[in-house]
C-alpha cells in the first residue's frame, strides 16, 4: 500500500474587514495484493484451517512456478498417490483446493486506488466590532478504481473448489465509483463578545 496525504489550512486578510480562509485535504491510497482473510483463501485464510504447518516457506518460494511435464502447476496439497491415473494426471498433480502461494500471486493481480478530496473555503466580513458575516462553500469528493486479473492457468491446474469460482477460470474485472457532495452555507452572522 502507498498513501499520500496533502493538507492546507490558511487564511488571508483581503482587506481590514474581509478575510478569505481555506481548509483543503487530499488523500490518495493505492494497494496491490489480496487482503481477503476469508475462509480457506489462498493466503492468510489458510493458515489456521488447512495450512500444513510443517511446510518450509523458503522451499515453497523455490518451487514457485514449478510445473509437471503436462504443464500443471505443482501444489503442496494434491490428491493421495492411489488416485494417480496416467490417462488423467491432472487429477493427481493439480491443486486440491490450494496452490503454491507464490505461484498464486504470480497468476493474479489485484490493484485498487482511492482518492478523497474534502474541505472548505470561506469569506468572513467584519461588519462591526464583535459582529461578523460568513459564507462557506464545502466539498467532499471520492473516486475509486479497482482491477482484478486471474489467469486461466489457475483453472488448468486445479481439481476442485476453486474451479467452481469464475475467478479460477480466468477472470477480469474493473470498476470505478465517484461521489461528490457540495454544500454552500449561506450568509451566517456571528456575534463575538
Amino acid at each position: 500500500m502507498s498513501k499520500t496525504t496533502f493538507a492546507i489550512k490558511a487564511s488571508f486578510d483581503l482587506t481590514k474587514k474581509l478575510t478569505f480562509a481555506t481548509n483543503i485535504n487530499f488523500f490518495t491510497t493505492s494497494t496491490k495484493g489480496e487482503f481477503d482473510d476469508d475462509y480457506g483463501n489462498q493466503t492468510t485464510g489458510t493458515f489456521n484451517q488447512w495450512f500444513n504447518r510443517d511446510l518450509d516457506m523458503n522451499i515453497m518460494r523455490e518451487l514457485k512456478g514449478l510445473k509437471t511435464s503436462d504443464g500443471i502447476y505443482a501444489s503442496w496439497n494434491h490428491n493421495d498417490p492411489s488416485t494417480y491415473d496416467p490417462d488423467n494426471p491432472k487429477f493427481f498433480y493439480a491443486a486440491n483446493y490450494f496452490y503454491n502461494f507464490y505461484t498464486w500471486f504470480d497468476l493474479i493481480r489485484l490493484t485498487s486506488r482511492s482518492d478523497r478530496l474534502f474541505g472548505d473555503v470561506s469569506l468572513n466580513y467584519k461588519i462591526v466590532e464583535g459582529l461578523t458575516a460568513k459564507v462557506t462553500y464545502r466539498r467532499q469528493q471520492n473516486n475509486t478504481w479497482d482491477e482484478e486479473i486471474y489467469s486461466t492457468d489457475l483453472f488448468d491446474s486445479q481439481t476442485q473448489a476453486t474451479g467452481a469460482l469464475p475467478k479460477a477460470k480466468g477472470y477480469y474485472y474493473t470498476g470505478t465509483s465517484y461521489s461528490n457532495r457540495e454544500n454552500l452555507n449561506p450568509l451566517s452572522l456571528t456575534q463575538n463578545r
